[in-house]
């Protein structure tokens, strides 16, 4: 019976503890087969003629600790895991062209990324776009990460042309360096726009822009407006936007 069996019990415990726990935490790798007619143990027990196995249990027939086992087991000293590389999906030339490889497709995701920087030329070439990828920018992306998804998925470094091109790109997208709110008054002349913008009082308030009009930021439009009053000068309510 059963319960003569304590050895072979014993060894379908340890069967299914690397099964369900150490294999499902990765400690283990482990061959696994249909368990039909596979009897390890209990096969010569009596009542079982009418069985093909014991338990799914019987299929694991080889384990094999693992480099993150051993770590677990303090074997060895260290772990570091394997990132799998992945397959490139395309090749950056020098002329900023993306031709993709094995005249496939990129898949979805990939897609998305690629037509924030690049614009299809034909079913297999892409071109790297400034246009879109300043309005990548404006939208809150960085180049770092353009660049981060040409390298991860290309099959060679890229070349310096597009190195050169994105660099010119991260120097444009970081030379404003703030902007605000501002109106654009306009005068009838010159003469009277360069008068107020050259006055000690109202300069510091305003600034050109062109020969008759001056941008006056929102949060100095009363400081202005009481400068312009002492040389003469007034803006009507009904001329300020709403």
């Amino acid at each position: 019976m059963l319960g003569e069996q304590y050895a072979e019990i014993n060894r379908q415990c340890m069967r299914a503890v690397k099964f369900e726990a150490l294999a499902t935490l990765g400690l283990i790798d482990a061959d696994y087969v249909y368990p039909h007619r596979l009897w390890p143990e209990l096969g010569h027990c009596w009542g079982v003629d009418d069985l093909s196995f014991c338990g799914r249990y019987d299929g694991l027939l080889y384990v094999r600790l693992n480099a993150l086992g051993a770590y677990c087991l303090r074997i060895t000293g260290a772990y570091e895991a394997a990132i799998p590389q992945a397959a490139a999906a395309f090749r950056v030339l020098p002329n900023r062209e993306i031709a993709l490889l094995d005249s496939g497709q990129p898949s979805p995701a990939d897609r998305h990324m690629l037509e924030q920087f690049a614009a299809p030329k034909s079913e297999f070439v892409w071109e790297l776009n400034a246009g879109r990828i300043l309005s990548y920018l404006e939208s809150g992306g960085s180049v770092d990460e353009a660049l981060r998804f040409l390298e991860s998925n290309s099959s060679s470094p890229i070349p310096q042309t597009v190195q050169t091109m994105l660099a010119d790109l991260t120097r444009g997208s970081t030379a404003v360096s703030g902007a605000v709110d501002a109106i654009l008054t306009e005068f009838k002349d010159g003469a009277t726009a360069a008068l107020i913008a050259h006055d000690t009082g109202a300069a510091k308030y305003c600034h050109l822009a062109g020969t008759r009009r001056l941008a006056v930021p929102k949060q100095n439009l009363r400081a202005f407006r009481s400068a312009i009053g002492k040389l003469g000068f007034v803006i009507p309510n009904g001329q300020l936007p709403s």
